[in-house]
């Protein structure tokens, strides 16, 4: 539409001129004026179209980080920080066994005779259960509640979750639950095994989490 304005103004002067045969100074004075007024407003539209094309795709690029920034705050960031604090405090407890199964076994193997085997058993056995009754009790009072956090976080925030994290939602539900199950003794043991809840069944949710979320921190650098 600009273009067609430019073209109409600047063939004022020539039909000016056509009208009266010859151009006077007057005349040539006249359509220069209008030549150029009608280039004024044309560079004024422009710069009006211009800056409002600016200013929006500015506001377009501003909400698109908050929303991207939202996902982060509300979701990706708390869920792969709790992922992070399950996974530390495996690895601890992965370490402490490792550590005890071997002076365990540096223990026995240094008794000579079934009887001095035996005592040691007597004595240092029970030191040894009680890595299991604190493991027991350390996954009913701090591993499981991190679960259910993510379930809970997970479930109050599903709308900001991309579709790759949400097809996980399901076996995060079932992995909570199952454990919950086992853990209050209404399950039987044999059948907890049959189904599965180890949390290997849950690694493609962390692989999405971490994904999503460094894809996310990138977007919202750029």
């Amino acid at each position: 539409m600009l273009l067609l304005l430019l073209l109409l103004l600047a063939t004022i002067a020539p039909a000016a001129s056509q009208t009266t045969g010859v151009a006077s100074p007057h005349d040539c004075t006249s359509s220069n004026s209008l030549v150029l007024a009608g280039i004024s407003a044309s560079a004024g539209l422009v710069g009006v179209f211009l800056g409002g094309w600016i200013t929006g795709r500015h506001q377009r690029a501003e909400r698109h980080h908050a929303a991207i920034r939202e996902q982060l705050e509300r979701f990706y960031s708390p869920m792969v920080a709790l992922r992070a604090r399950i996974r530390a405090k495996s690895e601890t407890r992965a370490k402490v066994h490792g550590v005890a199964d071997e002076v365990w076994r540096t223990e026995v193997e240094r008794r000579m005779g079934p009887e001095q085997q035996a005592d040691f058993e007597e004595t240092m056995g029970p030191e040894f259960d009680k890595l299991v009754e604190e493991d027991n009790r350390r996954l009913r009072e701090e591993l499981l509640p991190l679960y259910h956090e993510m379930l809970d976080c997970f479930t109050k925030n599903m709308w900001l979750a991309e579709p790759d994290t949400r097809r996980h939602f399901s076996t995060l539900v079932e992995f909570v639950d199952i454990w919950d199950r086992a853990l209050a003794g209404t399950i039987p043991r044999g059948v907890a095994r049959r189904l599965d809840h180890r949390e290997d069944r849950l690694y493609p949710l962390y692989e999405s989490l971490e994904a999503q979320f460094e894809r996310l921190r990138c977007d919202l650098k750029s």
